[in-house]
C-alpha cells in the first residue's frame, strides 16, 4: 500500500511503516509479516521505539497515541 509516513525499526531489523492501513511490518529482506491495525477513522501518523527497554512501539495519528508492545525491543543505542 502506498502512503507511508512515519518509519523505524526493531532489534531484529524489521522496519514498521506507518500507512493508511495500519502499521505494516516489513523484515530485513522487505517481506510483508503483517499489520497492525488502527481504527479507519485515525490512521497513523508517526512510529517510535520507546519506554522500559524501548519495548513498545509508540504510534502517533488524529490527535491520539497508541502503545503496543511487540516481539523484539526497538534498537538500543538510536534514539528513535
Amino acid at each position: 500500500m502506498s502512503g507511508a509516513d512515519g518509519l523505524c525499526i526493531d532489534g531484529a531489523g524489521n522496519t514498521f511503516a506507518t500507512t493508511p492501513a495500519g502499521v505494516q511490518v516489513f523484515n530485513a529482506k522487505g517481506e510483508h509479516l503483517g499489520n497492525i491495525e488502527a481504527p479507519y477513522d485515525m490512521p497513523p501518523q508517526n512510529c517510535g521505539f520507546a519506554g522500559p527497554g524501548k519495548a513498545y512501539l509508540y504510534v502517533t495519528g488524529r490527535g491520539v497515541v497508541w502503545r503496543v508492545r511487540t516481539l523484539n525491543a526497538g534498537v538500543k543505542n538510536r534514539g528513535k
